[in-house]
């Protein structure tokens, strides 16, 4: 599954790693409170969806100038309340023609996956599909051009730098095995650039010699590397690199077999101020950003495995009572393995509580996170996966629903627990809010099958039936 934090993987890159293996299925990115996902289809992005006020549908048919603030506002009223889409809405008023609305969302799904090229932080995840929702209007354009020009328009040149790692790189040119450079939309200066790169020259001396700024120059060049049309010379390891390898596998070995308070260098009785302290003396050793430039890749990587183990104790040791708790496990002769495991557990269950309470609350972005974090630390828990789809059907102001994931998150449950009514009856609600009637009965049926004295089933499959006669 490719998933992680934007802090060390750039979207530009995920788009890459997407286009490379020609996947199809959606890239989900949270930042915050805002959630925003790209779907692909055998590697291209064709479509997109956000949860940002200034991405929604509405709000750019009204700065489009097409559509006055009172018509909009009656059709959002008829949205709502025939759970139509507002740009549907607004055709079958006569305001948009089908030709028009077209254009808008092709220019609201360019701008959502332009939009992602400004996030520096944020978690992502892409879902494998076998195939994308119906209502899918695919974007036509060159996955080439949407990650050079993402990069031109929305980076720094301190971002870049951030990323290349030192002006002193230097690069070659290399046949890309993706894409072929007419479908790069190189302006003369982007030509030039290219041109200039010789794999003898660093970024430096090109700064000093090409007749463009900084930022131009920058931005092309780390376009041109993910895309994989330069790429850096290649260092030879050095001595110093061999001996770091050795005493990082060694470090990593250890950790299978020493503790949470090995890990970061304290003891069970350490402070939350000393644990913190620990942590950081670490990171600035082991942190992506604290590396030096150019690296060899075998050690960069072994310097992230560790960082990741670091981190992950510090999450649970920061927390007196989860540190407490696991303290005594250790303490009593569990073995380091399965102390982890049952801390993660009730550090899993600490999280879902938390995002209840955020649920009863509707702050839903904030259970939503909890939930998904819970999964991550228990996967076999059923409960959580139906506590994300409970959130993910949810339909307040400032949250819009998502059925696609809340289908993976109850599915996901009954292959979990079978035995339980309540995921089948929630999939059949939602099949029928879909229109859905055929499923809506299916798994209805199934939770009648599991507990026959389901009262809200059997209502539901009731309802369900009555609206299958009155479709006819």
């Amino acid at each position: 599954m490719l998933k992680g934090n934007l802090l060390k993987t750039d979207f530009p890159e995920i788009l890459m790693r997407i286009y490379e293996s020609k996947l199809t299925g959606e890239l989900q990115v949270e930042n915050g409170n805002i959630r925003k996902v790209v779907f692909f289809l055998g590697g291209h992005p064709v479509f997109a969806r956000s949860n940002a006020v200034e991405d929604r549908i509405g709000r750019l048919i009204y700065e489009s100038g097409k559509v006055s603030k009172e018509k909009l506002e009656e059709a959002l009223r008829l949205a709502k309340k025939y759970n139509k889409k507002v740009g549907l809405v607004l055709v079958k008023m006569n305001i948009l023609t089908a030709g028009e609305l077209y254009e808008l969302v092709i220019q609201q799904v360019r701008k959502i996956i332009d939009s992602l090229f400004q996030w520096e932080s944020g978690r992502y995840i892409f879902t494998e599909r076998s195939s994308l929702p119906q209502e899918v209007i695919t974007l036509e354009e060159n996955p080439a051009s949407i990650i050079f020009n993402g990069i031109i328009r929305n980076y720094t040149e301190e971002r870049v730098i951030k990323r290349l790692g030192t002006l002193n790189a230097v690069f070659k040119k290399i046949k890309s095995p993706f894409f072929k450079l007419p479908s790069l939309p190189l302006t003369e200066s982007g030509i030039e650039i290219l041109q200039a790169i010789d794999g003898k020259k660093n970024l430096k001396t090109l700064i000093k010699e090409l007749p463009y700024s900084r930022k131009e120059i920058l931005t092309t060049v780390y376009a041109l590397m993910v895309l994989k049309f330069i790429e850096p010379v290649e260092m030879l390891e050095t001595a110093e690199d061999l001996y770091r390898k050795e005493r990082l596998v060694e470090i990593l070995n250890k950790f299978e077999s020493t503790n949470l308070f090995q890990w970061l260098g304290v003891t069970p009785d350490a402070t939350r101020e000393e644990i913190i302290e620990a942590y950081s003396r670490l990171s600035r050793k082991f942190g992506k950003e604290f590396l030096p430039a150019f690296i060899s890749e075998e050690v960069a990587d072994l310097c992230e495995k560790i960082f990741e183990k670091i981190t992950e104790a510090y999450s649970f040791l920061v927390d007196e009572d989860l540190k407490k708790y696991y303290a005594g496990l250790i303490k009593s002769g569990v073995s380091t393995e399965k102390a982890l495991n049952l801390l993660k557990k009730k550090y899993a269950r600490q999280l879902f509580e938390e995002g209840k309470e955020l649920y009863r609350n509707n702050k839903l972005h904030e259970a939503h996170r909890k939930f998904m974090e819970a999964i991550k630390y228990d996967p076999t828990e059923a409960d959580y996966y139906t506590a994300v789809a409970l959130t993910d059907l949810t339909d307040i102001e400032g949250y819009e629903p998502d059925f696609d994931e809340a289908e993976r998150m109850l599915k996901e449950a009954l292959n979990l627990q079978m035995h339980q009514p309540r995921n089948y009856f929630y999939l059949g609600q939602m099949y029928k809010h879909l229109g859905n009637y055929i499923l809506a009965k299916k798994y209805l049926t199934q939770a009648l099958e599991v507990d026959p004295n389901y009262v809200y089933a059997k209502k539901a499959l009731e309802e369900v039936k009555k609206l299958e006669k009155m479709r006819g």
